[in-house]
């Protein structure tokens, strides 16, 4: 059963400005839109210290980690670390875990 498409909210419930979490077969999920208005839904925790993502926000249409402030853009890559040191590129590894939307 879950190897399908699930609808969790309908299309206009889903606000550009916030995140919405919910749960589907008991999974946190964290939805929002990202910067070209696509829905995204996340596992609600953050790969790096599985923080939950719905307690962040959404900036810039990225959902920003409430704990460390990193960065992600709707396909789950992280885009911004704010803490990096400079000439260090973001880790391939940091990606949040997506499902289709």
């Amino acid at each position: 059963m879950r190897n399908a498409w699930y609808p969790v909210f309908l299309s206009e419930e889903v606000s550009a400005d916030r995140v919405h979490p919910t749960k589907l077969f008991g999974d946190p999920i964290a939805v929002f839109r990202d910067g070209e208005g696509r829905p995204a839904a996340f596992l609600d925790s953050c790969p790096h210290r599985s923080i939950p993502l719905s307690l962040g926000r959404v900036v810039e249409g990225r959902l920003e980690c409430a704990y460390h402030g990193w960065q992600f853009e709707g396909s789950g890559r992280c885009a911004h670390m704010p803490f990096l040191p400079v000439g260090r590129s973001i880790p391939r590894s940091a990606v949040a875990r997506t499902y289709p939307s």
